[in-house]
């Protein structure tokens, strides 16, 4: 594959599937589609059930702890992260759609590295059962 065939290409693991794998390269838009599949079925899964964890913390408004009464299933969260879900959909562009997670995403690791320079600075006398160093809280990320 010459340089630029791969900045030509749309999908760099398809052009290396048709020229590695030959006959074969149709594992390429198999393995994306069963990854896919499997993310959609853990965000399925944790999305809603994290939203009603954090509704019934007192972190999300009340409705979103709400659970289904014969399924027991928290299905007013689930709704919701769908409706997210529907309206990131709706933007349409997958650069604007890596725009928002980054952003997102940097915003709380900010707020992660924050709150453990908070808490060192405000509570240093608490019982820590792990301790975060500084440089590792800053670098996780």
């Amino acid at each position: 594959m010459t340089k630029s065939e791969l900045l030509a290409s749309d999908a760099v693991a398809v052009l290396w599937g048709d020229r590695v794998l030959m006959a074969a390269s149709i594992i390429m838009p198999l393995s994306v589609m069963v990854s896919t599949l499997g993310s959609t079925n853990a965000t399925a899964f944790s999305g809603g059930r994290s939203t009603f964890a954090a509704a019934r913390d007192g972190n999300f408004p009340e409705v979103l702890s709400f659970i289904h009464v014969k399924q027991l299933t928290p299905l007013t969260s689930m709704v919701f992260t769908l409706l997210i879900g529907i309206i990131f959909v709706l933007v349409g562009d997958i650069a604007s759609l890596i725009d928002f997670f980054s952003f997102a995403a940097w915003v709380f690791y900010g707020l992660t590295f924050s709150t453990v320079i908070f808490f060192r600075w405000k509570r240093p006398n608490d019982d820590r059962p792990y301790r975060v160093d500084y440089m590792d809280s800053l670098f996780s990320n």
